[in-house]
């Protein structure tokens, strides 16, 4: 089981009438990788009152490892209803150590469902992952989550 804390912070920044910039600041603790930092800078584009695309550069920095991970991610978002969203994404992730190389590439799907007001949702998440410790073969995975909100 995994215990993490997290500290976010959000700031939207219009950019022009077609595009908004966010930056997010998330710091965390979690037992198993000790404290980290990740910054993120995303431009969004509302496309219809339903969908949304954004783009994402993200840098990762953990305390344990003394190194930076990258990420880019492009996405788009659909909104069924009120309650349900979906997600597709795809990325690739770097790494800085120990020499700077691509480590990933990643195409996932998400389907959000809002359980109860804004407090409680819950995601399933099936996806593939290319890494190059495996020669980039395909890894497939599931995850399914329960978010809580205070």
């Amino acid at each position: 089981m995994l215990f993490a804390i997290f500290l976010i912070l959000i700031k939207n920044f219009e950019v022009n009438k077609n595009w908004d910039l966010r930056i997010e600041q998330q710091f965390s603790y979690t037992h198993s990788r000790a404290a980290g930092s990740d910054t993120g800078f995303t431009f969004v584009r509302e496309l219809t009152d339903s969908i949304t695309i954004a783009n994402a550069f993200d840098i990762r920095g953990r305390n344990k490892t003394h190194s930076l991970e990258y990420a880019f991610i492009s996405s788009i978002t659909y909104v069924l209803t009120d309650a349900d969203t979906l997600f597709w994404q795809v990325g690739a992730f770097y790494e800085e150590r120990p020499d700077p190389h691509l480590d990933s590439y990643m195409a996932g799907f998400t389907y959000r469902r809002k359980i109860h007001w804004e407090w409680l949702h819950a995601e399933f998440t099936p996806g593939i992952v290319w890494k190059e410790v495996y020669d980039f073969r395909d890894d497939h995975s599931f995850t399914a989550r329960l978010e809580v909100v205070f």
